[in-house]
């Protein structure tokens, strides 16, 4: 089996590059993500880096924060940008909260709050209320 030539392998990167930008654009964290690791691996783009990574935190993603914290100790941002930033951050996490959901979780049992866990869990739920132990 012969390897890709390297422009081949140049052009998959680019296109990669490129739906994961569409991505991003469409509300995708973990395609931001992807992306501000090639601006700072890749471009050494610290500010895109940060810039990418601030729009994670305000989207109320939890690990991006120890990024930014992270970015404050090297220097690449302020004090008080971190400040906004965090600011930011727990309002979205504060948006999201929701009594009846909370409330649901604690009739179903459900202790995460990782989506995938949830759902799993819920159609578990689901399965056993209509007699269905194939889940």
């Amino acid at each position: 089996m012969q390897l890709p030539s390297r422009e081949r392998r140049q052009e998959r990167s680019e296109n990669g590059y490129i739906l994961r930008s569409l991505a991003a654009i469409q509300g995708s964290s973990r395609a931001r993500q992807s992306l501000a690791s090639y601006a700072f691996n890749v471009d050494k783009d610290i500010k895109r880096a940060v810039g990418h990574y601030r729009i994670i935190a305000e989207q109320g993603n939890p690990n991006s924060m120890a990024t930014i914290t992270d970015s404050v100790l090297r220097g690449y941002i302020t004090k008080a940008e971190y400040d906004e930033i965090l600011a930011i951050h727990n309002h979205a996490l504060d948006s999201r909260k929701s009594e009846q959901r909370d409330r649901a979780r604690q009739i179903l049992g459900i202790k995460t709050h990782d989506k995938d866990q949830d759902c799993t869990k819920l159609a578990q739920i689901v399965a056993q209320m209509n007699g269905d132990d194939d889940i």
